[in-house]
């Protein structure tokens, strides 16, 4: 209190003077209360430091002016303004007292434990300005001023998010996403941690936008937060942010290791079947990703896709059937994934046998599969196969596309076939692949 009141009485240019006295060593005491007394009154002078030109002599020298060699001081600063830029004085109004990314005792260091500290509430976001300003300055290296500024550029308030996003723009230049410390920070941020609640919708958005563009993100050791997310994406209701899960999820079932996928692919491929029959009010495109992603994750786990049941596969022609929504394209676009891989396979009898029969079904029930099944029964049965030869014919005497697709399966005929058509009509196939009704 005393440090405050005595402060407030010096004239500004006294003030800024004890600038560099109050942050060296700022780090190292021992007293939490004292350490945010101290940086509540960094929080008010700071308000009154005007920069040096961005790149000038000044500017560059402005961090062994504070800090000397004192580079935990600066990290310990750039880390508490980080959680100043998740404070929101709305907990002081509300029944849950928690903030989303801080723990209760992040809000009394910051608040030093009174409600009045940033009242009128102005104040807070005057603080926040002050300090990006500071952080923005030769103070505080691109690594250190990352984190702050990507949460601030999510402030509801365009005075503390609009020059945020400016620095947040220059920062994310020099700091790689593949660093470890950078994915754990953003890891922590976005699914809380045990006392310290998640970040709040937009900042999680925008998160995962970012964990979108890292291969560090998705390694084995990450399993665990990976499922946390898709259960994050599956959970929300707010648009921006399913999108941004079902963009991460391919991400990872894209730059995975096979470690990791074979470990995660199992329960995930469940969720996401599980999620597309119990939820259908998600927008096609939304839904859309999860197909692709459903398809993307199962065939980089080849023996899920190929048990004796043929699960997978069956739900997707079920509901390439079924789906009332405009993603047939979407879940075309599955099948195709999935059968692009398991092309490459040399299928057990027991596996071409389920798939005779699954394909067959299909064609007899003429529905929006049909077209999937000759395209499968085409790469996958080849022309020893009766079954694949009868759905090839099948097709040829539907017309249209489905026919031309039937043909591009090699079924030609040396022999004179009579079968009947799903139309009950006599079809009568005769040498040079002439079709004649009757």
């Amino acid at each position: 209190m005393y440090i405050t009141t005595g402060i407030d009485r010096l004239p500004v240019s006294e003030r800024l003077e004890l600038l560099p006295t109050l942050v060296r060593d700022i780090s190292k005491h021992s007293n939490d209360h004292h350490q945010g007394t101290l940086f509540n009154v960094l929080l008010h002078l700071q308000q009154h430091f005007v920069p040096p030109p961005r790149g000038s002599e000044e500017d560059t020298a402005l961090r062994e002016k504070l800090f000397r060699d004192g580079v935990q001081d600066a990290e310990w600063l750039a880390g508490w303004f980080a959680k100043l830029m998740l404070l929101n004085l709305n907990i002081f109004t509300q029944e849950d007292k928690s903030c989303p990314g801080l723990s209760a005792a992040d809000v009394d260091f910051l608040t030093l434990g009174k409600k009045g500290t940033f009242i009128p509430t102005s104040m807070l976001a005057d603080a926040k300005v002050a300090a990006l300003k500071f952080l923005a300055s030769g103070a505080f290296m691109d690594r250190e001023r990352y984190l702050a500024a990507l949460i601030a550029s999510t402030d509801t308030n365009s005075a503390v998010a609009d020059p945020a996003d400016d620095i947040f723009k220059r920062s994310v230049v020099t700091v790689s996403l593949d660093d470890e410390g950078v994915v754990g920070e953003l890891y922590r941020l976005l699914l809380g941690r045990p006392g310290v609640p998640p970040a709040k919708l937009t900042l999680q958005t925008k998160i995962i936008g970012l964990l979108s563009k890292s291969r560090k993100a998705t390694e084995e050791i990450r399993k665990g937060e990976i499922e946390a997310i898709l259960t994050l994406g599956l959970e929300t209701t707010y648009p921006r942010l399913r999108q941004a899960v079902f963009s991460f999820m391919t991400w990872v079932s894209r730059m995975a290791d096979d470690g990791l996928t074979n470990t995660l692919a199992p329960g995930v491929v469940e969720k996401l079947r599980y999620w597309l029959l119990s939820d259908p009010t998600a927008s096609d495109e939304v839904r859309g990703y999860a197909y692709e992603t459903l398809a993307l994750l199962a065939s980089r786990c080849i023996y899920i896709l190929l048990e004796p049941e043929l699960d997978i596969i069956r739900f997707l022609f079920r509901q390439l059937r079924d789906d009332k929504g405009g993603v047939a394209v979407s879940i075309e676009g599955a099948l195709g994934v999935i059968l692009t891989k398991i092309a490459r396979e040399k299928l057990k009898e027991s596996v071409k046998t389920a798939l005779e029969t699954m394909l067959l079904d299909v064609m007899v029930q003429e529905n929006r599969g049909v077209g999937q099944a000759v395209k499968w029964a085409g790469r996958l049965l080849g022309f020893g196969s009766v079954v694949g030869r009868w759905i090839g014919a099948l097709a040829v005497g539907m017309g249209g596309t489905t026919a031309e697709e039937g043909g591009k399966g090699g079924y030609s005929f040396s022999i004179q076939l009579i079968a009947f058509c799903p139309t009950n009509s006599l079809l009568k196939i005769h040498p040079m692949n002439e079709w004649v009704w009757s």
